[in-house]
């Protein structure tokens, strides 16, 4: 299984092609030079919960059509300019938009400021398959050559209960894990909605690989770093993780998010 720190170093099959375009309209092809990082965190204060109507009631997925159903991407970046690169993503936003992709989150990670995972949202892996055939998609290769993705994941979403608005000082957390029963993941987690908001999560989402049914993905949305490292090796999710079979559940990676997209 690939973790955050493994290189994608084999050839990709078509069906990720798509997903280079992605990250490709992340990256600044010209980049200046290399700079020292400044600080990744956003501020001392953390993040406050979103108002109650900013956040989506989580709908399980199970039994929708894997190809209809509404996905995601996860990509790492390796970035020598942080700044310069906020900056190329920012002005590429309405291409995005125009392959298909309704949603960016962004964090930088917090124990290494040039790295940065980003969650895309796509109404399908339908529309993946659908833009490899089209012409911008080879409009999108020959405008930008970046591919300096560390890592790369795609996933039909299972639970999605993200604020619409990402707070500000706000961090993410990932983690990639494979899990037995992942339909009891999905009910466990619903059970246990309620006590994970009581606990100062802001949102999460749970993603089925693409590529194996029996690999998930978590993404969760704390006020603060201690807040989701408390929250992700403590009950409801802790016991969930057990009671489903999920391994391999140390070391998440944990992201100051970005807002200004």
């Amino acid at each position: 299984m690939l973790t955050f720190s493994e290189v994608l170093v084999r050839p990709f099959p078509s069906g990720v092609a798509f997903l280079l375009a992605l990250t490709c309209l992340g990256c600044a092809a010209n980049s200046p030079p290399p700079q020292s990082p400044d600080a990744s965190s956003p501020s001392d204060g953390t993040a406050s919960a979103p108002p109650s109507d900013s956040t989506s009631t989580t709908q399980p997925t199970n039994g929708a059509d894997p190809a209809l159903r509404a996905a995601s991407v996860f990509v790492v970046h390796q970035v020598s300019d942080f700044d310069a690169y906020l900056k190329q993503f920012k002005g590429n936003a309405q291409a995005r938009e125009q392959v298909g992709v309704t949603r960016v989150l962004m964090a930088r990670l917090a124990d290494d400021a040039q790295r940065v995972a980003v969650h895309f949202e796509v109404p399908s892996l339908k529309t993946a398959e659908d833009f490899l055939a089209s012409a911008e998609y080879q409009q999108l290769v020959k405008a930008d050559q970046a591919t300096d993705s560390t890592l790369l994941w795609t996933a039909t979403d299972e639970l999605v209960e993200l604020p619409a608005d990402v707070p500000s000082a706000s961090v993410s957390l990932f983690k990639k894990f494979p899990v037995r029963d992942m339909e009891c993941l999905v009910r466990l987690l619903v059970a246990g909605q309620k006590e994970l908001h009581d606990q100062g999560l802001l949102g999460f989402s749970l993603h089925r690989s693409s590529s194996d049914e029996n690999v998930a993905i978590v993404h969760l949305l704390a006020p603060s770093r201690a807040t989701a490292e408390t929250i992700y090796s403590g009950a409801p999710l802790k016991d969930a993780f057990s009671t489903c079979g999920a391994t391999d559940v140390a070391h998440p990676i944990i992201g100051n998010n970005q807002t200004d997209l």
